[in-house]
């Protein structure tokens, strides 16, 4: 399989990050609703937990462009092909899927990066 293949996470992986991702927004939004006044902004926690809750949907976004690559390969796969025709299938199709993902991975990576800057106590509010 090429470098571009292979540099894509199964879509589990990315379903299942995604998973980790939008739990962690909800944890927040939940721990500060029942826990004691902290005396951190509504506005800014809501913030991070959206952006939490966002990069899980970019993430699944991600995987979905995966999952149909993988599709796509093996329906174009003949199980009389050889081994390197079928290699050569495959790449192509996850080729095409990680240029595909590039933009939900990215926009996955921009919404993690700034959820974590908006993190309580991570960066002093004040």
């Amino acid at each position: 399989m090429s470098r571009l293949g292979m540099s894509l996470p199964a879509p589990s992986s990315l379903n299942f990050l995604a998973g980790i991702f939008a739990g962690a927004g909800i944890n927040l939004i939940t721990s500060v609703a029942t826990g004691p006044d902290g005396g951190i902004s509504t506005a800014k926690i809501s913030l991070d937990s959206l952006l939490w809750v966002v990069a899980a949907g970019l993430l699944t976004w991600a995987a979905q462009v995966v999952q149909h690559g993988e599709r796509d390969a093996d329906l174009h796969i003949d199980p009389d092909f050889s081994d390197v025709e079928k290699r050569e299938i495959r790449e192509r199709y996850m080729g095409e899927a990680l240029r595909r993902a590039r933009v939900p991975l990215v926009l996955t990576a921009v919404s993690v990066v700034f959820a974590v800057l908006l993190l309580p106590n991570f960066i002093k509010w004040s």
